[in-house]
């Protein structure tokens, strides 16, 4: 992951040097984030965070292990993306309860948003490897690549754009008295993580659209600085003693109160 999109493309040594360090540090926070779980047995309470957590070191030394080959680190690359794309929904979920709590989505409509989001961002990444990648003609290894990218990117980017969504919603609601939403909580820290990721990731993704090759090296470099921030962020959350919280069903004076937030936010 904290390769962001930097594809192989025959970097000098200079560039590989800057790219380990960008890896380098988000990786040895990875290590104890892992010691952490293990010792704290955190794993149990967010397996699939931890399941992400590992999977991104092993990616990482996949990568490492075929740059030397640009066709197979196309592969791997693409593959590991898509792959870290299914398992940072799976974190997202155990972590949904945040946003739950707030907005009481097991009411109404309300409990089938979830479902829907997800459901959005894997048929969007669907229709975009089936009918918008490049062709080649009379060559099927070349479709296959670029339909695995095309698919792979867009997973990526729907997955972003979530991540931001539910980032946005809970750091707005976290400034309401008696929402629940309590920062210091390690459920809170993942998704800051991810919303951190989420967010600007996406205004390197437009910002890269509205100014192409001028700021290549940034676009470049700068998705692998925003997953430092996030592994740091990850760090941070857990290095330290979760406060407590009393976890309390809601009355129906809560639910009326979550209705007029929602209103006053329309």
């Amino acid at each position: 992951m904290a390769f962001g999109w930097l594809v192989y493309t025959g970097h000098s040594r200079r560039m590989q040097i800057q790219t380990l360090i960008l890896e380098g540090i988000p990786a040895g926070l990875q290590l104890a984030i892992i010691a952490i779980f293990l010792k704290r047995k955190l794993y149990r309470r967010f397996p699939w965070f931890f399941v992400y957590t590992v999977f991104s070191i092993v990616a990482t030394i996949g990568r490492h292990s075929v740059n030397h080959n640009p066709e197979l680190y196309y592969w791997v690359y693409w593959t590991t993306e898509i792959v870290f794309g299914v398992f940072a929904l799976l974190a997202l979920n155990e972590v949904f309860a945040v946003a739950a709590e707030v907005f009481y989505f097991g009411r109404g409509l309300f409990r089938f948003l979830p479902t829907v989001a997800v459901v959005a961002v894997v048929s969007y990444a669907g229709f975009q490897a089936l009918y918008r990648a490049p062709s080649h003609a009379n060559d099927p290894a070349s479709n296959a690549m670029a339909r695995l990218q095309a698919g792979g990117y867009a997973l990526t980017f729907g997955i972003r754009c979530l991540e931001t969504l539910i980032f946005v919603l809970c750091l707005r609601l976290s400034r309401k008295d008696g929402s629940g939403v309590q920062w210091g909580r390690y459920d809170h820290g993942i998704l800051y993580g991810f919303g951190l990721i989420g967010a600007l990731t996406s205004l390197i993704y437009l910002a890269r659209l509205s100014f192409g090759q001028n700021l290549e090296g940034l676009f470049r470099f700068a998705p692998s600085g925003v997953y430092l921030g996030a592994t740091l962020t990850w760090f941070d959350a857990f290095r330290r003693k979760e406060p407590p919280f009393t976890k309390k069903p809601p009355t129906m004076e809560d639910l009326d109160r979550l209705d007029a937030w929602i209103d006053s936010g329309r």
